[in-house]
């Protein structure tokens, strides 16, 4: 299993120190990913925690110049209220500023009022990012981008540089519903739910290998962890689904595993960068060699 930590980009630790001092010890400490959240514009009663929220490709931008080894993520991109194109070129530009680290995850959000706030259509928010999709392989596979599609048209056009990774950078489509999962199949290299129970995501699992045939796609999943002594309530599994001591966080990652799960993004429970610090350093240290053996 692979493993992955979320940065705190938003919420009660966001500042440009902690991103970069989480950022740098995640690679110290042998994970294989840093992700960073998004939201543009919320309501203000989702301002805490994603009222205060440093933007997620320009994070990724500034990390591909501070670590070495790293993949740069999104755990993910509200895709409908962006620029497709932007999003193409701005991506091409992170792979190749960190030497082909990046990887784009991608959602539809949930938000109806953030969608209203960025003039973008929530009811057609999974066509809109179906076709985003699209737009997006297009400008990273042909030499020549034309694309006909019911919002976005264009012809005899240049995009360079392409990303660095053949085929262009690896894209995980976040979500749980069934369309989600084949989005994932159709467009995407991985599938990154939040937060399902081992028999959910098993079911999620089967659908995925199912429509997807011969072809393997990544089982990648956001797990809220609180390691006991590190944070109040660690032990709430109704909001922290992998909680507990080290030995009981084992097992659960073992259910996860047994479901198909084959990357793990832990965002950790915290108040501050600190506790962040602490935890992914015993995680490191206690769990993950666990799962490499």
């Amino acid at each position: 299993m692979k493993f992955g930590l979320c940065l705190p980009n938003y919420g009660l630790a966001t500042s440009p120190q902690a991103i970069l001092q989480v950022a740098q010890a995640a690679e110290a400490a042998g994970y294989d990913s840093v992700w960073t959240t998004d939201h543009l514009l919320v309501p203000r009663k989702y301002g805490q925690p994603y009222g205060n929220l440093i933007e997620a490709l320009v994070t990724l931008g500034y990390l591909a110049g501070v670590t070495q080894r790293v993949a740069l993520a999104t755990s993910v991109i509200v895709l409908p209220q962006r620029d497709p194109i932007l999003v193409a070129k701005q991506m091409a530009a992170i792979d190749q500023l960190s030497g082909g680290r990046a990887l784009l995850g991608v959602g539809v959000g949930w938000i109806e009022e953030e969608y209203r706030f960025l003039r973008t259509d929530f009811r057609q928010r999974g066509r809109i990012a179906d076709e985003w999709l699209q737009v997006i392989h297009t400008l990273w596979t042909e030499a020549q981008p034309a694309f006909a599609g019911q919002w976005i048209n264009f012809s005899d056009t240049t995009f360079e540089p392409k990303p660095i990774q053949a085929g262009g950078v690896p894209i995980y489509v976040g979500g749980k519903s069934e369309a989600a999962i084949r989005r994932a199949v159709q467009w995407g290299d991985g599938w990154h739910p939040t937060n399902l129970e081992p028999e959910t995501l098993a079911e999620g699992v089967a659908k995925l290998r199912h429509w997807a045939g011969e072809r393997h796609l990544t089982v990648s999943m956001r797990g809220h962890i609180a390691m006991a002594g590190h944070s109040p309530a660690a032990e709430d599994n109704n909001v922290w689904p992998i909680a507990g001591s080290t030995a009981a966080i084992i097992e659960r990652i073992g259910a996860y595993a047994g479901a198909g799960l084959e990357y793990l993004i832990c965002y950790f429970k915290h108040q501050t960068a600190g506790d962040i610090l602490a935890q992914l350093e015993r995680f490191a240290t206690e769990v993950i060699p666990v799962f490499q053996k």
